[in-house]
């Protein structure tokens, strides 16, 4: 009996020390290449928005009106996602934007990860696991914004984990596990909705396939998602932070305008990639219907509809869809898995890369304001004429935020379902090139503008209105009232 039990302990022993699989492999290149992606440095306009409300809750709590605007200034503002707004500005406090920028790669890891991982459990194929997740992956990758949106396309990946393997440790109690997890989800992102259309869908599709019978298992999540939906109620803003996602749809005006609300273009490297995924799952779902049955298209069809409503639900629609694709091309008989000693070396040198990177990415500021009018704003700030009634576009005024803060409150930025229609619609127009510019600079009583430097109606201004120019250089012209031009010097250039 002792040496049988050293003969097992020497086989353990040996086990242990095997090259990792395959597929574990497999794992760590798409856990580097999500990590790889949250390093890029934060140029996103909407981020920089979150991460001032973030300083702006350190410093005098949850936001009750707009305190960034003149143009809707003490307006009812409800910070949907105020818990990722705090969580970047405690980052942003204690280790700087590179701080923000870790999480970052840190939650593209996980997606990337998670997402592999989960297709293997569905498909037990780790060649048809790679190829579903690679092409679903790739249609999505685009979409993974520096933005609370990333967090909530993680919640979504993991309330779809708990929904499609009820024997994993997190789908055997989904009343334990959801509550939390759409708690979270409904305190960072308005997508948060899409989760209790998801498990609806999976409930009506469990009943179509079960002749009018609900399984117990369905029982079981809708009771979780009812038990959710309760506990949402706690927050700072109680149920206006539910309705919140609805009171933006509403401003559709506003939102026809934004890229990624719009449907996308199919000719483009993103709308061919998406549309590649959708022939994907039509012809997994036509060849494994038995499989997943109406379920998967009760499901996967709504999912994939709104994608091309909107360019931002592309990532949404292929974490629902990609299960179901996975699901259908299942195999019973999983295929033996070698392990070579090269497996070593590639984990290895997977490692070796992700940090190389971290320490580049660490090496360079991590917000890139490349993109904004950062010499013409030290051209106002020195000249000072900052606190002014300044009129810039909406994607600046953003940066304008996260730069001043109170100091200098802006027209408009990219939260719109705070500002009024009117004036969305107006900056939408001088946006377009036919705005009315000398209406409406008397209208809202505007001194000061930050503008692209390109658009020629500013001359407008100069010769109607008593603007002068005070800075041009390629990317943006500041104008000034005569007023104030003459109180505060010369011409800058």
């Amino acid at each position: 009996m002792e040496g049988e039990s050293e003969a097992d302990g020497t086989r353990r022993d040996s086990r242990m020390i095997q090259p990792p699989r395959f597929d574990t492999v497999v794992t760590i290149f798409l856990a580097l290449a999500g990590w790889h992606a949250g390093l890029a440095r934060i140029s996103d306009n909407s981020f920089f928005c979150h991460l001032a409300t973030g300083r702006w809750i350190l410093a005098h709590g949850i936001p009750r009106t707009d305190p960034f605007s003149f143009t809707a200034a003490g307006t009812r503002w409800v910070a949907e996602s105020w818990l990722a707004d705090l969580l970047y500005g405690v980052l942003d406090r204690r280790f700087g934007p590179a701080g923000i920028l870790t999480m970052n790669a840190a939650v593209g890891a996980a997606i990337a990860a998670l997402w592999y991982r989960l297709a293997l459990r569905l498909s037990r194929d780790r060649v048809r696991a790679l190829l579903t997740t690679l092409l679903s992956l790739s249609a999505s990758f685009t979409m993974w914004s520096p933005r609370p949106l990333l967090f909530g396309i993680l919640a979504l990946l993991i309330l779809v984990w708990i929904v499609e393997t009820p024997d994993s440790i997190a789908g055997r109690t989904p009343i334990l596990t959801i509550p939390p997890l759409i708690w979270l989800w409904a305190n960072i992102h308005g997508s948060f909705v899409l989760g209790f259309i998801y498990v609806g869908l999976h409930g009506l599709g469990r009943l179509l396939d079960r002749g009018g019978s609900l399984p117990n298992r369905s029982r079981q999540l809708i009771a979780a998602m009812v038990a959710a939906l309760a506990l949402c109620l706690i927050n700072p803003y109680g149920g206006a932070i539910l309705i919140a996602p609805f009171r933006l749809l509403g401003h559709h005006y506003a939102l026809s305008n934004v890229t990624e609300w719009r449907p996308p273009v199919l000719l483009s490297l993103q709308g061919a990639m998406y549309t590649l995924w959708v022939l994907v799952f039509v012809v997994a779902a036509v060849i494994g219907f038995g499989n997943i049955k109406l379920r998967g298209i009760i499901v996967g069809v709504p999912f994939l509809l709104i994608a091309f409503w909107a360019e931002r639900n592309i990532g949404i629609a292929t974490i629902v869809t990609f299960p179901i694709a996975a699901r259908a091309l299942r195999t019973e008989h999983e295929r033996p898995q070698m392990r070579p000693a090269f497996n070593w070396i590639a984990a290895a040198f997977a490692l070796a890369l992700g940090g190389w990177w971290t320490m580049q990415a660490w090496a360079h500021p991590a917000l890139d304001f490349r993109e904004y009018p950062v010499a013409a704003m030290n051209a106002v700030e020195s000249q000072g004429l900052l606190g002014q009634r300044l009129l810039t576009t909406d994607s600046w005024g953003d940066y304008i935020i996260l730069r001043y803060g109170v100091r200098q409150r802006v027209f408009m930025d990219d939260r719109y379902d705070v500002y009024p229609a009117d004036v969305t619609r107006d900056l939408a127009s001088l946006l377009s090139g036919h705005g009315d510019w000398l209406r409406i600079v008397q209208q809202y009583g505007i001194d000061l503008v930050v503008w692209p430097s390109r658009d020629p109606a500013l001359r407008i201004l100069e010769s109607a209105q008593g603007f002068q120019q005070r800075y041009e250089d390629q990317q943006a012209v500041v104008l000034v009232r005569a007023h104030l031009a003459g109180a505060n010097g010369a011409k800058s250039q």
